[in-house]
C-alpha cells in the first residue's frame, strides 16, 4: 500500500464518528462491567489480581471516553489510577448490587464537567518519592484555585516554579496535609473537592 493510500483510511477512520447507544440509548458491556460492585469491593479487598483487571478495564472505559466524546482530550485530568478507583469503591460500597458499569459511568458523567477540552503538554514535577504527573492546564487550575484561597499571587500560568511550590507547601500545612510542595493525589483531591 502507497503511505497516500494509508494516509486516505487513517483520515477516515479518524473522521467516522462512533455510535454511543442503540436509538433507545442501550449498548452492549463486555468483561468485568457486567459484575456487580460488591464483587469489586471484595477484590479490591483482597487485592486480587482480578481487582488488577477491573482497574484495567476502567482505564480502557476511560480512554474510550477520551476518544470518543466530543471536546474532551481527557476526562481525568489530575486523578491518577488510584484515586479513581477509590471513588469507584466509594460509590459501589454505597451501591453494592449496581452493576460496576453503571459506577464507572455515573464516574465519567461526574468527572465530565471538569474534562481536559483540548490537549495540554504534561509536567513531571518534584524529585525522588515526590514525584508528580500533571498536565499543564489542570496545574493552571491548580494555580486559580490557589489563588481563590489567598495561597498564591502568581500568574495562573501552568508553570511550575517557586512560587507555585510554596504555594502549594502552604496550602499543604494549612490542611494537614504532607508537605511535598507538589501536586500529588492527595492535595489535588483536597484542592479540588473544598473549593468546589
Amino acid at each position: 500500500m502507497t503511505r497516500a493510500a494509508i494516509l486516505a483510511i487513517c483520515l477516515c477512520l479518524a473522521a467516522a464518528t462512533a455510535r454511543a447507544a442503540d436509538s433507545q440509548g442501550q449498548y452492549a458491556v463486555k468483561g468485568l462491567g457486567l459484575a456487580s460492585c460488591q464483587r469489586f469491593i471484595e477484590e479490591r479487598e483482597k487485592q486480587s489480581n482480578a481487582y488488577f483487571v477491573f482497574g484495567g478495564w476502567v482505564l480502557g472505559y476511560l480512554t474510550g471516553i477520551n476518544r470518543f466524546s466530543e471536546e474532551t482530550f481527557e476526562v481525568a485530568p489530575w486523578e491518577g489510577d488510584d484515586t479513581l478507583l477509590a471513588f469507584l469503591a466509594g460509590h459501589c460500597g454505597r451501591n453494592p448490587e449496581t452493576k460496576f458499569a453503571v459506577a464507572v459511568n455515573e464516574m465519567v458523567r461526574a468527572l465530565m464537567p471538569a474534562r481536559l477540552t483540548d490537549a495540554s503538554p504534561m509536567h513531571l514535577l518534584g524529585t525522588g518519592d515526590q514525584r508528580t504527573a500533571i498536565y499543564k492546564d489542570s496545574l493552571r487550575r491548580v494555580q486559580r484555585k490557589l489563588a481563590q484561597s489567598g495561597h498564591y499571587l502568581g500568574a495562573a500560568d501552568g508553570e511550575f516554579g517557586p512560587e507555585t511550590q510554596a504555594a502549594l507547601e502552604k496550602y499543604q500545612q494549612e490542611r494537614n496535609l504532607p508537605i511535598t510542595g507538589v501536586p500529588d493525589q492527595r492535595t489535588l483531591y483536597d484542592i479540588f473537592r473544598v473549593q468546589r
